[in-house]
């Protein structure tokens, strides 16, 4: 369970994640083996599902961010979802409410990268209806989850 603690804790893993446990537990003011024991139960738990690098994916050369909104032919929703979860340039795929079935963020090398991907999606015409695709100009904040997760 997420109490306050443990949120505290996550905060300070997701702003400074290559934290040691010891400057947890100092910062704190509680003992390193409480820390360990919550980080422990919290991968138990499935609170913590890993720890992986941030990267510039700019900089490692997928330079276009994308967003797409997807209407999905009716019975095909599960099939599309998979489609969209499985292909290597989607980062995030989410079922929505609303004109749209899904909403898709991908990252690309480039346009011709992004039209090739667009093509091959679109050609999946037995699930797919419709799509709008909009180009990220700046991303102005970038963040998996809200800056402080100790706030109640």
């Amino acid at each position: 369970m997420a109490d306050n603690m443990n949120r505290r804790i996550l905060s300070l893993l997701l702003n400074e994640p290559d934290i040691s446990q010891k400057e947890i537990a100092k910062r704190l003011k509680v003992s390193p083996p409480a820390v360990t024991n919550r980080v422990q139960r919290m991968k138990k738990d499935g609170i913590i599902k890993g720890f992986v690098p941030l990267i510039d994916l700019g900089k490692a050369g997928f330079e276009l961010n994308a967003i797409v909104w997807a209407r999905v032919k009716n019975g095909n929703l599960v099939e599309a979802r998979k489609l969209f979860a499985t292909d290597p340039n989607v980062c995030s795929v989410y079922s929505i409410s609303g004109e749209y079935d899904l909403a898709v963020f991908a990252r690309f090398r480039d346009t011709e990268d992004a039209e090739k991907w667009s093509q091959r999606i679109l050609s999946r015409a037995d699930m797919i209806q419709r799509t709008n695709t909009s180009f990220v100009i700046e991303a102005v904040r970038e963040r998996i989850a809200p800056n402080d997760l100790s706030v109640v």
